[in-house]
């Protein structure tokens, strides 16, 4: 069985895991919204900007929630 801590020994497997569900929902958002007739202005590279968005709102999300758990 592979083992990802001796890969990736300076990532925590939530780390991994976080980054692959944000690869998920922005391919997953960008196809979907495709698939329903968006054009978008970039073409395939608007699942980037997709991204970014997603990592953003992720970031200030877990900077909320260790706030509210700190006080």
């Amino acid at each position: 069985m592979l083992r990802t801590s001796k890969i990736f020994p300076l990532q925590p497997k939530k780390r991994l895991k976080l980054g692959a569900g944000l690869m998920l929902l922005s391919l997953g958002t960008f196809w979907l919204l495709e698939g329903l007739g968006l054009k978008w202005p970039l073409g395939e590279s608007s699942a980037l900007p997709l991204f970014c968005l997603f990592v953003l709102s992720s970031w200030v999300a877990i900077l909320v929630v260790r706030r509210r758990s700190i006080v």
